[in-house]
């Protein structure tokens, strides 16, 4: 499985006080979704804001939604199956933003999962109990990771 990591402002800095991960070259995410199985995906824009930091899509909605599609068509660019990210701002702002989005007329449909839910899902969880909130379509990666069983 193919997937487009979106690690999150919050998640990486400010780096001199958090030091989760290198700012610029960051490997963690990554690491844990190699363990999992899946494969991570480069992407234009996987290092920027996703539109919704520090209040952003409160005060400025349209210039919220143009930054978040900016960084969706990076994501379409690399040909994922799905996003994942560990900020819950960002994974409502990908999830919420592509139903305005598409509202709006541009349907990109990428699935979006917070890691969390990626292990628990890989690790046999329900999905009924781990991911159930979407806006966006994710049943085909769901059934990907755990067959029709689950």
């Amino acid at each position: 499985m193919r997937l487009a990591i979106f690690h999150g402002c919050h998640y990486l800095r400010p780096s001199d006080v958090l030091g989760t991960d290198d700012p610029e070259d960051p490997k963690k995410i990554q690491d844990i979704i190699s363990a999992l199985g899946g494969r991570t995906v480069p992407w234009i824009g996987q290092l920027e804001c996703c539109g919704a930091g520090g209040g952003l899509r409160a005060r400025e909605p349209e210039r919220a939604l143009t930054i978040l599609e900016e960084r969706v068509k990076g994501i379409k660019d690399a040909e994922v199956d799905a996003i994942v990210t560990v900020c819950p701002f960002c994974f409502l702002q990908f999830d919420m933003g592509q139903d305005a989005l598409r509202e709006a007329g541009s349907d990109y449909s990428i699935p979006v999962f917070h890691l969390n839910q990626l292990i628990a899902l890989t690790q046999g969880a329900e999905a009924s109990h781990v991911a159930r909130m979407s806006k966006t379509p994710r049943q085909s990666v769901i059934t990907s990771i755990q067959g029709d069983g689950k």
